[in-house]
Formats: C-alpha cells, structure tokens, sequence
C-alpha cells in the first residue's frame, strides 16, 4: 500500500458493504429456501450431465489437494522420526530400510484416513456436510463476527474510548450468539446423521428434483397443464 494509514479506512469500509451484504443474502436465502438448500452446492442442483461434470471436475482438483498436503505432512513427519526421504537402503531406520519405514509410515497414515473417511461416511444423513459446519460454525464464525474485536481490545496500545469498546463488545456477543447457535444445530444433524461405525449408506441426495414427489417443488400435470405445488412439511 502506497498509504498505509488509510488501512483502518479500507477495513471499515469494506466490513460496512460486506457485513450488511452477508446477513441479507443468508436471511432472505433461508426465508427463500429454508431447509431445502443443502450446504453441499451440487446437491441444489438437478443430476443431470453439468452438474456431473462439475463434480467430476472437483474430484481432480481433491487428488491434487490431497497429494499436495499428505506430501508436505509426510516429509514433515519422516524427518521427524530421522527418515531420510533422499536414500533407499542405507543407512538402516531401527535396522529397517529406510524404503520399508517410508512405506510403514506412509500406508500407516493412508489407512488412518481410510478409516476416518469410511466411519464419516457411514452416516445416514450427510455426515460430511454436518462436520463442515460445525467446523464452520466455530472457526468462520469466531475469525468473522468476534475474535477480531476481542484482539482489538487486547492488543491495541492505546486505550480504546468508551464508544468504540461499547461497539466491540457488541459484536462480540452478536458473534458468541451465533456460534453457540451454529453450534448446537451442527451437532444436532450430526448426531441424527450417525448410524453408527460402518453402518448406513452414503448417498448424495438432491435437494431439487422436481420430478420426485419428495421434493418441496414437485412438478405434475394435471388436466395436461403443468402445475407446480409445494409441500408443507
């Protein structure tokens, strides 16, 4: 920045067009849509061949992602443990190859994610998607709505004028509310989405099908006019 004072500037402005964006986007999104929005993106949409390529599409993106990260972790945890990434068979690891503890090492820590993954999927409901927002529900919440007023008034040198601490204080608690409530709505599908270790079926289920008589927008013909009718539920 050619002007590094006008920063707290930029951060006010940006929060007061951002902040009042955000609440009027998800207030009128769950007034719009309520339950039937699904956190999963791709689940709002019918399946049909684009939305199938698009979650084709993000598969090969998570091989990347996960390659990328399970690389840097296994370096991280071999020079740890005084394996050396760079020789095969000398000198000997706990009288071991070094290749056979690299690959004791790493197959251990590919079966950990297998086991994790398997036992989250195995849930009835969509168990993933209850873990991201609970996930959600603390971290984005709290580096969103709170934790930068509660650093504020911690770190700032100055004393913060009664005005300003009033503001903070407000929004700390206006943040702290909808975490809890984030919290306990989280926790609540997660613990109706368990069927227990290595039971239920996974199964992506669309929240739009208007073919379905399951969804809340069911399409119909009727007299051969196409009516359109929602379910109370």
């Amino acid at each position: 920045m050619t002007a590094p004072s006008r920063w707290p500037r930029v951060m006010r402005n940006t929060y007061a067009e951002v902040i009042p964006l955000y609440w009027a986007c998800g207030l009128l999104g769950y007034y719009a849509y309520g339950e039937s929005a699904n956190a999963n993106i791709n689940a709002n949409f019918p399946p049909n061949l684009p939305n199938f390529a698009s979650i084709a599409v993000q598969m090969v993106q998570q091989v990347y992602f996960l390659y990328s990260t399970n690389l840097v972790l296994m370096l991280a945890i071999e020079l740890a443990v005084g394996l050396d990434p760079s020789v095969a068979c000398a000198p000997p690891w706990h009288g071991l190859p070094p290749w056979v503890g690299r690959l004791l090492c790493r197959g251990a820590l590919f079966g950990s994610q297998v086991f994790v993954g398997q036992m989250l999927l195995a849930g009835e409901g969509d168990t993933l998607i209850a873990l991201q927002s609970l996930i959600g529900a603390v971290g984005m919440t709290a580096f969103t709505y709170f934790l930068p007023y509660i650093l504020l008034l911690l770190m700032l040198p100055e004393r913060v004028d009664a005005r300003r601490r009033a503001w903070c204080v407000a929004n700390i608690a206006l943040g702290t509310v909808v975490m809890f409530a984030g919290i306990y709505f989280s926790l609540d599908e997660l613990i109706s989405s368990s069927a227990g270790f290595f039971a239920g079926d996974c199964r992506l289920a669309y929240a739009y099908a208007p073919t379905s008589p399951d969804d809340p927008c069911f399409e119909t013909y009727d007299g051969g006019n196409l009516t359109m009718w929602r379910k109370l539920r």
